[in-house]
């Protein structure tokens, strides 16, 4: 049976909006006055999940929401959607609280005669993700889903009975998709905390505590420029004096890194115009690696390209150091012309490993005692200074190795699970969009089904085994990730 004969024979039929909604309007297009307390002003920023996020909100008057609630009343089971900036995010209105829109989203008001209110949005959730918003919606820089575009939407609508089957299958699947990606999102976390338990430990001693037993004369063996190294060199910042006592017990030194890091020479690419070079800005940068560098001729140079990094050189971005803006340059990357939006930190190969000054600029230890002192407050940035000032834990050279041997290794097997991780969310993502398909192409609740009470959909499908699978997948990686802790 083709769809339009499967259409007209169960009693589907294409409508638009309009004819299913009593209205379609948007909220308050100017900011208002905000107060402490009063009426919680709704945005973007406050619809995700298909729920309305109540903790992170701005509120307005009581005599302002009377005026806003003449043109948009929000009310139990009415229907929004994200309509600029983030489009497309949707959700079903369960509260009875009073609260205001702003005009980045959309009201709608089914009729509930025609519509059931969750059909209403799983309908439009498949319509977004089944266009290119880009293309479709109208707007420049500023993306936007104009109400009368949103009025003409049209979509294919069952009898009730049916929608409300097909709700009650879609939220049971999706309950059971949504509880594996909670589970996922969890074990992010603790990976994301795991990394930074590794750092902690290398840093302070504890991944190579068996090490420095079983390698005592090594240890005895110190390198001529190791006895060197000034014991004057003392931190003075209290965010290291912990880690600053922690080193002297061991036997380590505190340095600051511009005592063992070398000097970094301007380039200007301009003087060679109708050369091209690889720049390196803030966005080439992603999970610690160079990943998006630009070909760019030079006379078109960015005033920042300035810096000629060099294969070992770490960057570390001055501007938001919370972002964490941090790599290590590779050998593909040797030569390359950097911004000075980067501070370069050159080892002195003499005195530390490369991939120990790296891991170094990882830890929160290191981070946070930057983001602390950052100036401005649109541009929160530091000074170049300001970075080769912090001090850096020295231990021999062979620990050095051993620590960043260790910390490598794993880091490693961290960004795999990552990666498997990311690779079950997008696998979750593209059977939700199926399974949206399939619900609104008619295909998800069979001929018996309709013939057999409700509470019947709770039979095993195809989809259902799908996300067991998925879930399964899900368990295993957790398991893992317990036995390499």
């Amino acid at each position: 049976m083709n769809k339009e004969n499967f259409f007209l024979q169960n009693n589907w039929h294409k409508v638009n909006l309009n004819e299913i909604c009593i209205k379609i309007t948007d909220g308050a297009h100017h900011t208002p006055k905000y107060t402490e307390k009063g009426i919680a002003f709704i945005s973007v920023k406050n619809i995700r999940d298909k729920k309305i996020d109540f903790k992170n909100i701005k509120y307005i008057s009581k005599e302002a929401h009377i005026k806003l609630t003449k043109k948009c009343n929000p009310e139990y089971h009415d229907v929004l959607i994200t309509k600029s900036g983030t489009i497309g995010r949707t959700a079903v209105i369960k509260t009875k609280q009073e609260f205001d829109l702003f005009v980045s989203v959309a009201l709608l008001k089914p009729d509930k005669n025609k519509v059931n209110p969750f059909f209403l949005m799983y309908s439009l959730d498949n319509y977004i993700k089944s266009i290119d918003i880009q293309q479709t919606v109208k707007g420049g820089v500023i993306k936007n889903l104009h109400l009368e575009d949103l009025r003409k939407i049209e979509i294919l609508l069952p009898p009730i009975q049916q929608q409300e089957m097909i709700v009650i299958k879609l939220e049971k699947l999706f309950t059971k998709l949504d509880a594996g990606v909670k589970s996922l999102k969890h074990t992010k976390l603790q990976l994301a905390r795991y990394r930074q338990a590794v750092l902690k430990a290398a840093f302070e001693g504890k991944l190579t505590e068996k090490w420095r037993t079983t390698n005592l004369k090594k240890l005895v063996e110190i390198d001529s420029e190791q006895i060197l190294i000034s014991k004057t060199n003392k931190s003075n910042s209290s965010s290291n004096r912990r880690l600053s006592i922690i080193s002297q017990n061991l036997g380590w030194t505190m340095m600051q890194i511009c005592n063992i890091s070398e000097e970094v020479k301007k380039v200007k690419p301009s003087e060679k115009p109708n050369e091209y070079f690889t720049y390196i800005d803030i966005s080439s940068i992603n999970k610690y690696e160079i990943t998006k560098p630009k070909k760019i001729l030079g006379k078109n140079a960015p005033s920042r390209a300035r810096q000629q990094i060099k294969t070992d050189d770490v960057l570390f971005s001055t501007v938001r150091t919370y972002l964490r803006n941090i790599a290590f340059v590779k050998e593909q990357n040797n030569k390359q012309i950097a911004s000075t939006g980067f501070c370069i930190l050159r080892p002195n190969k003499k005195i530390i490993v490369p991939k120990f000054l790296f891991y170094y600029t990882l830890t929160n230890s290191f981070v946070n005692s930057l983001t602390r002192i950052q100036r401005g407050s649109s541009y929160p940035a530091v000074r170049y200074i300001d970075v080769l000032n912090q001090f850096v834990p020295i231990p021999t050279k062979i620990e050095q190795k051993e620590i960043a041997e260790k910390i490598e290794w794993r880091l490693t097997n961290i960004e795999k699970i990552e990666k498997y991780i990311e690779n079950i969310l997008l696998k979750n993502r593209i059977l939700k969009q199926g399974i949206l398909k399939k619900a609104f192409e008619g295909k998800l609740i069979s001929q018996f089904d309709k013939d057999l009470e409700l509470n019947s959909l709770t039979s095993k499908s195809k989809e259902d085994v799908q996300i067991n699978s998925a879930n399964a997948d899900i368990k295993t990686k957790q398991a893992r990730l317990e036995d390499f802790e």
